[in-house]
């Protein structure tokens, strides 16, 4: 599971993409981002910080089709791109890791999503709220905290690995899968190894 960005200043989310916009392409990646919008009128001495972490790729809400990063993208789209004449404007992105998308592995079995969970109960102290009584809260995914202590929340093994017991024999290839492709419904469909090709309901009814 490479870790593609670390970095406490952050880069420009445009300037990433432009950068790793092949890298990311049908892949699961876990992300933490700082918005302008809520950062630029902060101002103290410890380095905290206001942070937004989440998971996307494939299988990802609209990004079940699509094999690229959109999810990043509509951050851009939301919060726009640095402009000196508007502070409130751009994205920043500190941290991402990136899993290869497996479709037998479930979503809620993948490995960006175990770890996204894990950091939403270990951060619970640190999510924002608006101000007033109602104290609504701001979603479990933004913190305000520095850099250095959410890194050090993020719990991931390195070695760990995704696939569930039922679907061991494809993945180890006991299964003769040769490759898959995405159809023009937009489904994955897998060839395999006589000729014919099946569609991933298929391939896991027969497993079962």
């Amino acid at each position: 599971m490479p870790v593609l960005y670390e970095n406490k200043k952050g880069m420009k989310l445009e300037t990433f993409l432009q950068k790793h916009k092949k890298i990311l392409e049908f892949k699961r990646y876990f992300y933490v981002l700082s918005m302008n919008l809520d950062n630029h009128h902060i101002k103290n001495t410890d380095d905290k910080k206001i942070y937004k972490f989440g998971i996307g790729g494939i299988n990802y809400r609209n990004e079940d089709i699509n094999p690229y990063p959109n999810r990043l993208k509509s951050y851009i789209i939301n919060f726009g791109i640095h402009n000196k004449k508007n502070l409130c404007q751009g994205v920043k992105i500190h941290f991402l890791f990136f899993t290869e998308h497996n479709r037998l592995v479930e979503t809620k079995l993948t490995k960006v999503h175990k770890i996204e969970t894990k950091l939403k109960r270990a951060t619970k102290d640190l999510r924002l709220t608006y101000p007033g009584s109602f104290r609504i809260s701001r979603g479990t995914e933004r913190v305000f905290t520095t850099f250095d202590n959410l890194i050090s929340k993020i719990d991931y093994d390195l070695k760990e690995y995704e696939a569930p017991n039922r679907y061991k024999n494809v993945l180890r290839g006991a299964y003769p899968i040769l490759f898959r492709r995405v159809n023009k419904r937009g489904k994955y469909v897998y060839l395999m190894s006589n000729g014919y090709e099946k569609s991933f309901d298929k391939v896991v009814k027969e497993l079962l």
